[in-house]
């Protein structure tokens, strides 16, 4: 198993739990070693949304907006944006 796949597996087994810091931590270690994949910054977003509180929703603002550089047809990072942006 790979540093990703443990990586991966981690976060979702935290997410089960509803433990979002520390899936969130894993997420940004994800990033660390593929800051080119959209589809992280997307899912951290996500878990940052779920959390709440306005400097989460700043940083899901944030890392959505990457998300749709990296890949503008991404629809769901798009509207993800645009729930943060309300």
């Amino acid at each position: 198993m790979s540093d990703f796949e443990a990586w991966n597996k981690l976060a979702d087994l935290y997410l089960y739990e509803c433990d979002y810091k520390h899936a969130a931590f894993c997420m940004e270690e994800m990033i660390l070693s593929n800051p080119s994949n959209h589809l992280y910054y997307q899912r951290y977003a996500e878990i940052k949304y779920t959390e709440g509180g306005t400097e989460n929703l700043e940083l899901a603002r944030a890392y959505y907006s990457q998300a749709c550089l990296l890949c503008p047809n991404n629809l769901r990072s798009l509207y993800g944006l645009l729930l943060v942006s309300q």
